[in-house]
């Protein structure tokens, strides 16, 4: 997943143009709401909050973009940090317990339903774990994993350097790799293996 469809000069123009064109911010929009959608129900889980994050990214943008600086960041950059902060704060407010009928739907045929579940919970877990990383690191994590964003642009999208990035992604995935150990530990003790419900 890219962050420029077109060349960067041609996306600077419409930019520039969307300052005091709504046709032109339209453009923008159609650019990359599907991009943006994506990445907050990758997080959220329902399409509803989606939906609503996406639209908050954007009333963001249009307010906001006449204090975008193209030197600073690419305008998908910009956007991808605006999403990621918008995502967070509403994760944060809704609380790190989702249903697990919110979880995404998985590609496993009905008769693997055991698998499914397994699988949901897990991811699940996985994402609560990320809920606890330093702030940094959360959102590092999710707009590599969540986004599927190249190290290159993560660093765009939050001001750091491609080695920054690459040291946030290894220290939260070594975090996430205990923490998940360490809850699977304890969830075998305290409730047996999860595979041994299902034979």
């Amino acid at each position: 997943m890219g962050l420029e469809p077109i060349r960067l000069q041609e996306e600077q123009a419409l930019v520039d143009r969307a300052r005091c064109d709504p046709e032109a911010f339209g453009e923008l929009y159609e650019r990359y709401c599907e991009r943006i959608y994506a990445f907050a129900y990758g997080r959220l889980k329902t399409r509803t909050e989606a939906e609503d994050a996406t639209s908050e990214v954007f009333l963001k943008a249009l307010r906001g973009i006449s204090d975008y600086r193209r030197t600073e960041q690419s305008f998908g950059a910009w956007l991808y940090r605006i999403a990621a902060n918008v995502v967070v704060d509403r994760y944060r407010h809704r609380g790190p317990s989702a249903p697990l009928e919110d979880a995404p739907h998985t590609s496993i045929e009905s008769s693997d339903i055991a698998d499914a579940i397994v699988l949901r919970a897990y991811m699940r877990s996985v994402w609560m774990a990320v809920d606890t990383l330093p702030r940094h690191q959360r959102t590092a994590i999710t707009l590599r994993f969540s986004a599927d964003l190249s190290n290159n642009t993560i660093a765009r999208v939050m001001g750091k350097s491609t080695p920054a990035i690459k040291q946030l992604l290894h220290r939260g995935v070594h975090a996430l790799r205990v923490k998940l150990a360490v809850g699977e530990i304890q969830g075998q003790a305290t409730q047996g293996d999860v595979s041994a419900q299902y034979v």
